[in-house]
């Protein structure tokens, strides 16, 4: 007998496209004309998809410019949309961003690993500006520095939905980039974690970040891991954050890992100043006084304690025994 084939078209149109929610396509190499292919089908067939994920498909701009066309149609819905790692330039960038700002329906935004110039940067903030929706930003090694970061930052303030913002391996380390995060943080209501982690960050950016962070009343969480902060900067940022919890608001963690805050001299530990690494020996009366302190800090919510290493630590070690009578 003869076989028949169907035409694609044909194969389509008997697919329910309905149970469609979530397209992973991630790692395919489709770059720009896959990607445009991928849009067409996408509206051709009405997918009502909730979650978008294109990361590592060297799409570049012609292919982010098809992006935005799918963004901005009426139907289109979509909530999660990962475009990590796709040679996006400036111009990319900046066609993303002015569809994203018109959307009402977009959670989460991954642009990180792409390459993010002054003006794409200050599109990323107009884009916060206008966005009413997105609560969680990705935006690690996206080369954003010196005027951008300024630009973004301008954004980032006006922003009322953004909770979470990843800006790992970037730029902010010049004091006018850390003094317009400080002066976004003083306005931002919304955003409850940030993470500028290896942004080359050291004590006079500390500083300054220290002194926004006194006036923010939203952030729960900020990240500075891998920042040469050195012991005064972690200290500054400790303080501000103790600051604000002791004024009757919710409690708030400063991660410090690696950043060259060196070993702790237990007899110069300070209680109101905790930021550093320690050694302790848990025979020696110091090293357990230091250890009760850091504990207590650790369960009202004031530090973080990161790396820890404990070698046959035991309870009765730690806390001196008590005898009821």
């Amino acid at each position: 007998t003869q076989r028949e084939f169907c035409s694609l078209l044909e194969v389509r149109q008997e697919l329910n496209y309905g149970a469609i929610a979530h397209l992973n396509i991630s790692d395919n190499c489709l770059k720009a004309r896959g990607v445009c292919d991928l849009v067409d089908l996408i509206l051709d067939c009405k997918l009502d998809l909730e979650s978008l994920k294109l990361a590592h498909n060297e799409m570049g701009d012609d292919g982010a410019r098809d992006i935005a066309r799918l963004l901005r149609h009426a139907e289109v819905r979509l909530k999660v949309l990962d475009l990590t790692s796709n040679s996006i330039n400036d111009y990319g960038i900046q066609t993303i961003s002015k569809a994203v700002g018109q959307s009402t329906s977009l959670l989460t935004l991954a642009l990180s690993h792409n390459s993010c110039g002054v003006h794409g940067a200050a599109a990323l903030g107009q884009m916060l500006e206008h966005n009413g929706t997105l609560i969680d930003l990705e935006l690690c090694w996206a080369g954003i520095s010196g005027m951008g970061a300024v630009h973004f930052c301008q954004g980032l303030s006006q922003s009322v939905s953004l909770r979470s913002l990843n800006l790992q391996w970037n730029g902010f380390n010049d004091m006018m980039a850390c003094e317009a995060v400080a002066s976004a943080m003083r306005e931002v209501r919304a955003l409850e974690t940030l993470n500028l982690s290896r942004n080359r960050i050291g004590l006079k950016g500390a500083q300054a970040l220290a002194d926004g962070l006194i006036d923010n009343i939203g952030m729960h969480q900020l990240v500075m891991s891998g920042n040469p902060l050195t012991v005064s900067g972690a200290k500054a940022l400790i303080r501000a954050a103790s600051e604000r919890a002791d004024a009757g608001n919710h409690a708030r963690a400063v991660v410090l890992e690696d950043c060259q805050v060196g070993i702790i001299d237990m007899s110069t530990f300070d209680p109101s100043q905790p930021a550093g690494r320690y050694s302790l020996d848990m025979e020696n009366a110091s090293s357990k006084t230091v250890m009760r302190d850091v504990l207590g800090l650790m369960l009202e919510g004031h530090v973080i304690i990161e790396d820890q290493k404990l070698d046959l630590l035991t309870l009765e070690q730690v806390m001196d025994p008590v005898t009821l009578e």
